[in-house]
């Protein structure tokens, strides 16, 4: 065993540098699958817990409601919770103000300081408007010209991501502000939050009562957009480590096969001498499986630091100040694993074939191979020596070409997708408005109207308005916008020749919907809305 060690360590000194790149390659892997899946665990465990504690409606229902239709509602078994509310976007300048009036039952929210309005003159500002703008406990704050004194600063479980709408997932706090208001702000309710212990299905609550639209937890903008980083933090917990894995793993391969074609004639002297298959498996592979175990062991540690980084950076996106790092051990257990067997595993499938070769066979001199001579190609004739030369270093061990290729391409991968990330949104956001929705602002109404009915009085800061028809239609048991509108319409970029023929769809939705030009789709039609385009 001493003398099995002593090769060990010796063989470690003679490839330090390439061990120590392997040993990083599997750090970062150790430390992007720790971290990433560390992050994903505490930030679902923190917003679950939030919306428990805070019930989270499970149902949103918007529409003029009265108590009549309260008292509908509470006669449902399925129902164990209904709250009215006031929910109304008010238009001063640039900025939107969105009043909500206090639920205490449902989507409940949480006082960071002061207290919470008693009367129709106070209110309380959402953090994350409060914080950017510099707004004070005792602030004076107007709304549609009526002047409110601000008495306390709040989150809320709806809030976690700053989205105003379907439209703007990321709300400016400079020009949006959110502000909750007493309960006998408003002299009618717009929403009713329902709770159940059991899933509330819409047909059940269409029969008893009307309502413009039913949004579940599910299809909320806040919860959709969690659930969607959550989906991407487990993608990114699987790709990049893998990436990075393979290739520590490849290289270990490449370079143990190399050691073990130069020292072929030490293995057959070993073997003459008596030692076992498994002695010699260990020395050889003993270094890769420590490397791999110390390595994995030095990323679980800093994911610590990154974790805590990550949630910081995270913070600016989100209102979720009780993120905090606590260890997973199943994910360290996991990276360490993966590590120690793949460095093993690896190193081994090497081993393979010359462990079974004779001690006589080792210890003689390899004949080299010889390739059947190709006549060259006119395209490699006309290049230089050096440059044919280069050619054949760089593919005269096409595993080693493989992974130098691999790696530069993950390197680049990861760059360009740290720097393009945030200009991707940005990019396909402005692309969006230069190129299909030519308007600047959209008014929604609460009933259809005709088309020839003045709803808007002329103006001079209108240049054109046009009118449009928004139904929620249900496609493969999925709700989608479905917007009818005429022909000649120029404020949405459409194919107008078209419109008249039938339905026009996005790429992204016929590839969704595995449909082409020609085809049919059957949509369910909800609940419509008026919609007014203004340029």
């Amino acid at each position: 065993m001493r003398v099995q060690t002593i090769l060990s360590i010796r063989k470690m000194k003679n490839n330090f540098a390439q061990m120590l790149g392997m040993g990083l390659l599997i750090l970062i892997a150790a430390l992007f699958f720790t971290t990433l899946f560390t992050f994903k665990t505490i930030y679902e465990e923190e917003v679950t817990a939030l919306f428990r504690q805070q019930h989270y409606a499970a149902v949103t229902l918007t529409g003029n409601f009265t108590a009549d239709d309260t008292k509908k509602l509470e006669a449902s078994p399925h129902i164990s919770t209904i709250e009215k509310r006031t929910v109304q976007d008010f238009r001063s300048g640039d900025k939107t103000v969105r009043l909500i009036s206090l639920s205490t039952k449902l989507n409940q929210i949480i006082l960071e300081k002061g207290h919470l309005p008693k009367s129709t003159a106070e209110c309380v500002l959402i953090s994350q408007y409060a914080r950017q703008n510099k707004i004070k406990l005792n602030d004076t704050f107007t709304v549609n010209g009526q002047k409110l004194n601000v008495v306390g600063i709040v989150r809320s479980p709806e809030y976690i991501y700053y989205s105003q709408s379907e439209r703007s997932f990321s709300a400016d706090p400079k020009t949006f502000a959110v502000a909750f208001v007493s309960k006998n702000f408003f002299p009618s309710a717009n929403q009713l939050l329902l709770a159940s212990t059991t899933s509330i299905k819409e047909a059940e609550i269409k029969k008893l009562l009307p309502y413009q639209s039913f949004t579940a937890q599910k299809d909320q903008i806040n919860f959709q957009m969690y659930q969607g980083d959550l989906d991407q933090f487990v993608s990114f917990a699987y790709i990049f480590p893998m990436i990075f894995w393979l290739l520590s793993f490849g290289i270990i391969f490449i370079i143990l096969r190399r050691t073990l074609l130069k020292e072929h004639k030490q293995i057959g002297l070993l073997k003459a001498l008596g030692t076992t298959n498994f002695s010699i498996i260990g020395i050889y592979t003993r270094q890769f499986v420590l490397l791999g175990l110390f390595s994995s062991l030095i990323g679980c540690l800093l994911s610590y630091p990154v974790t805590e980084l990550l949630f910081r950076i995270f913070s600016s996106m989100i209102e979720l100040p009780t993120l905090a790092y606590h260890i997973d051990s199943r994910y360290w257990v996991i990276s360490l694993v993966i590590s120690t067997l793949g460095c093993g595993v690896f190193a081994l499938c090497s081993m393979l074939d010359i462990l079974k070769e004779y001690p006589a066979i080792s210890m003689r001199q390899r004949i080299p191979k010889v390739k059947r001579t190709r006549v060259p190609s006119r395209f490699l004739s006309s290049l230089s020596f050096n440059t044919r030369y280069a050619f054949a270093a760089s593919l005269r061990n096409k595993g080693r070409f493989f992974l130098m290729v691999l790696g530069m391409s993950a390197s680049t991968g990861l760059l360009l997708f740290s720097l393009g990330f945030n200009d991707s949104i940005r990019g396909v956001a402005d692309h969006y408005f230069q190129t299909f929705a030519n308007y600047d602002f959209i008014v929604q109404l609460p009933e259809p109207l005709p088309l020839d009915q003045t709803i808007i009085q002329t103006s001079s800061a209108i240049d054109r308005k046009e009118a449009a028809l928004q139904l929620t239609g249900t496609v493969h048991d999925e709700d989608y916008p479905l917007i009818i509108t005429s022909s000649d319409i120029t404020i949405l970029n459409l194919p107008t020749e078209k419109l008249d023929q039938g339905l026009v769809i996005p790429e992204y939705y016929a590839k969704k919907w595995h449909v082409s030009v020609g085809d049919q789709v059957t949509i369910n039609e909800k609940k419509p809305r008026f919609l007014l385009f203004f340029r």
